[in-house]
This record gives structure tokens, sequence and C-alpha cells, in this order.
């Protein structure tokens, strides 16, 4: 089952582009797990995610696994601890943890291989996935809400 959602998943991401920006949905996958599982199935499942995602983009192997793997080991503790989850507070979540992710794979980029791109431009790439990432936060809840 989660097998083939990851394939959909990828498959979305791979062949939709609005404006010529990439999306990345991939992260929703672990920041699920995360949220409704435990932090180690949500670290494995990113980590799985991650895998995929570098073998795919013929770039070096690591920066997805790590930023993945990231999103789905702290994306438990967001929730109950600080603040109580509501549909709002899940969509600013689901923002600000694609962006993390997106931002942890430019810097991996940018420090171990080569400048993926300006840094203007990918913050306009990294605000418009987390844009488009948003709304789905508000489906996203915690097991125990």
């Amino acid at each position: 089952r989660w097998t083939a959602i990851i394939t959909a998943v990828l498959l979305i991401q791979i062949n939709a582009a609005p404006f010529g920006l990439r999306l990345n949905l991939t992260v929703l996958i672990p920041f699920y797990l995360g949220l409704r599982r435990s932090p180690q199935k949500g670290m494995l499942a990113g980590m799985i995610v991650g895998l995929v995602e570098d073998t795919l983009s013929n770039t070096i192997i690591g920066p997805n696994m790590l930023a993945m793997g990231m999103v789905g080991l702290l994306s438990p503790y967001i929730s109950g601890r600080l603040f109580i989850w509501t549909p709002f507070f899940g969509v600013i979540a689901c923002f600000v943890i694609s962006a993390a992710d997106s931002i942890t794979v430019y810097v991996c980029r940018k420090i171990f291989f080569v400048q993926p791109t300006a840094v203007s431009r990918m913050m306009i790439v990294v605000f418009v996935q987390a844009l488009v990432n948003a709304p789905l936060g508000f489906f996203i809840r915690p097991r125990d809400e």
C-alpha cells in the first residue's frame, strides 16, 4: 500500500511543475507517518523516500535522505508539546516542515556538491513548494487528536 502511495506521489511530483517549479509532495509522507505513527517510522519512511529521490536526481546521495529523515523524526514533536493541534496549526506546520526540508537539501548540495542554483531562486522555489504543501496540512493531524 505504501509503495503505491510513494510511487503515485513521486509520479505526480515529477510530472507536475507549475510555473516550471518542481513540487515537493514527498515530504508529506514522512510528515504524516511521523505524526500518526512514531518518530522512528517517520524517519525510516523519510530516509527511504529520500533515497529514492536522491537516486532519481542524478546528484549525490544523501541530501534528501537527511532532510526527509529529519522531517519524519521531528514531526511528532511539534504536536502536543508546545501547541494545541488545530487545522490552522497543521497548515503552518506543513509550510514550515516543507520549507525546512527544501532548505536542508539545498544547503547539503551547496556544501557537498555544487551550488544548485542562486539563493534568490532557491528562496522562490522553497516558498512556492511550501505554499503548495501548506493547505494539505489541514487534513494531516496527529493520531491522538
